[in-house]
């Protein structure tokens, strides 16, 4: 079923995020966390969504222009625009 496959997909992204916090290795904090929002976006859970890439990007100092960085806020930028 497609609701299992998605809910177990959800909990692996939520099982790595957690692993990735738990070793303090904030870039993959940060990629987890863009895979679980858009999964969660595709879900129709963006204030979730975006409040998870929030709380990671903050953790970033504010000039910070790395690849994944730039994406997240990509990210936010789109979400806060309803694309």
């Amino acid at each position: 079923d497609e609701g299992d496959a998605q809910a177990e997909g959800e909990k692996s992204l939520r099982q790595a995020l957690a692993l990735a916090r738990e070793q303090e290795a904030l870039g993959w904090e940060l990629r987890c966390s863009l895979s679980l929002a858009r999964t969660l976006r595709a879900r129709g859970r963006d204030a979730e969504a975006r409040e998870l890439v929030h709380a990671v990007v903050a953790k970033f100092p504010p000039d910070e222009n790395a690849f994944e960085v730039a994406r997240a806020k990509d990210f936010l930028s789109s979400a806060a625009s309803g694309a």
